[in-house]
């Protein structure tokens, strides 16, 4: 189809008859042996005859395809967050709310973000104008319940919680929060259980094997924890806390050089990791 009509188009153009007639008579054509529309028939011509003449040509996105400032926005926020840079993506969200204020999505993200880098007064304010705008939104309410988990303020921190996972009972983030509140609370079997439904939910979530195997582990159950430990180092290898639980695991079992081992990579991911420090030296005086 294109090589005739090309040929056509192309024969007006050289013997320099009338263009527009010979654009008439293949739209025609299309029209008629090939079925087409006659607005897409005729887009085809045009477009093959500024493809001869060499007229650059320019094809503008649909409107669908076209980011609005608000999207872009809170886009790159999302983006920022996701690779750990917190910082710019509080800039970003910021920027989105800006331009919608009453957007709880963004709210809840910058929230989140501020929680990520330890000011949890900021996040707290945040989760509570997105549980404001939408008093359905299962992130925030999860969110904000880790973030009241690390102030110490327990019995909000479980009713938040509780609250995502009414609202969202999918919601693996939710099961595998609670189940970590519940393992420092020294609740480890329903932790367990919490954790196991988030595993469930998401085979792949690092956070819940390394929660569930630091359950285990305070159960006593070392080999157990140590699987758990291995599948969120394989799920994620820069995990400071799954080397160190992992570490401490093999401290128990007697296995003094893994545990070095563990202990030493959890240190250098995260310096501020004190208990694992605290780890190594003790297990230096005993040897």
């Amino acid at each position: 189809m294109l090589q005739a009509l090309e040929a056509g188009v192309q024969k007006a153009i050289d013997t320099a008859d009338e263009l527009e007639s010979c654009m008439q008579q293949q739209a025609r054509v299309l029209r008629e042996e090939y079925f087409l529309e006659a607005e897409i028939a005729a887009d085809m011509v045009n477009i093959l005859v500024m493809v001869i003449r060499g007229v650059e040509i320019t094809i503008q996105p649909e409107p669908s395809e076209i980011k609005s400032p608000l999207e872009e926005s809170f886009e790159r926020g999302l983006s920022y967050y996701n690779n750990g840079d917190f910082n710019n993506a509080i800039v970003l969200f910021t920027e989105a709310i800006r331009l919608d204020p009453y957007y709880a999505w963004a709210y809840a993200r910058r929230g989140d973000a501020y929680r990520k880098i330890n000011q949890y007064d900021a996040a707290i304010k945040d989760f509570d104008t997105a549980i404001r705008l939408d008093q359905n939104y299962a992130f925030a309410y999860a969110s904000r319940g880790s973030a009241y988990w690390e102030i110490s303020q327990y019995g909000t921190a479980f009713k938040d919680l509780d609250m995502a996972i009414r609202l969202d009972p999918n919601y693996a983030f939710a099961y595998a929060s609670r189940g970590e509140a519940y393992r420092m609370k020294g609740h480890n079997d329903t932790a367990i259980k919490d954790l196991d439904t988030a595993i469930r939910l998401d085979p792949n979530y690092a956070f819940a094997y390394a929660c569930r195997g630091a359950a285990y582990r305070m159960k006593g159950r070392n080999d157990t924890a140590i699987v758990d430990f291995n599948a969120a180092i394989r799920l994620n290898p820069g995990y400071a806390f799954a080397y160190g639980s992992r570490g401490q695991a093999y401290d128990q079992l007697g296995r003094e050089d893994l545990a070095i081992r563990d202990l030493e990579k959890a240190v250098s991911l995260d310096p501020d990791l004190k208990w694992a420090q605290r780890a190594l030296k003790r297990i230096a005086k005993k040897k």
